[in-house]
């Protein structure tokens, strides 16, 4: 797991990533969805798997995204998953779903943004989740409490 820094691009391992990482920070940023408060981790360590990107703002708010290049399917699964324990569960591709799989990220409150020559937009908003309040506390001791 690696704290990402504010203001600085995130070296990932896996360099398909990176071209979707970048853009979506600089997204997250603009759009105010992050600030310098926010603690941000790639590769997070939750429950035997790893969250490409984790989240937590200043409101205690978690956030979790999924990146990956083609295969919608597998990412979507990913990201179901994460809805069990954080506030809102994103997919970030690099193309279009097909309108199949965005009925059912919709279905599943997972929100897809979709990076396209380097520029992200969110094409579909996730929905917010209510969390077991003893994974919630768990998830938000793991995040580390927000910066001020």
């Amino acid at each position: 797991m690696t704290m990402i820094e504010w203001g600085q691009d995130v070296d990932v391992k896996n360099a398909e990533e990176a071209l979707l990482l970048n853009p979506l920070l600089v997204m997250l940023a603009r759009r105010r969805w992050i600030s310098e408060s926010t603690t941000l981790h790639n590769e997070f360590a939750w429950n035997g798997r790893r969250v490409d990107v984790a989240l937590i703002g200043n409101r205690n708010r978690t956030a979790a995204f999924e990146l990956k290049l083609g295969s919608f399917g597998r990412v979507l699964e990913q990201a179901m998953y994460n809805r069990l324990s954080f506030d809102r569960s994103w997919v970030v591709t690099d193309g279009v779903p097909k309108s199949t799989s965005m009925e059912f990220a919709a279905a599943n409150g997972v929100g897809v943004i979709s990076v396209v020559a380097g520029l992200p937009r969110v094409l579909l908003q996730a929905e917010l989740q209510i969390v077991s309040p003893a994974v919630r506390k768990r998830l938000i001791a793991q995040l580390g409490v927000p910066r001020t």
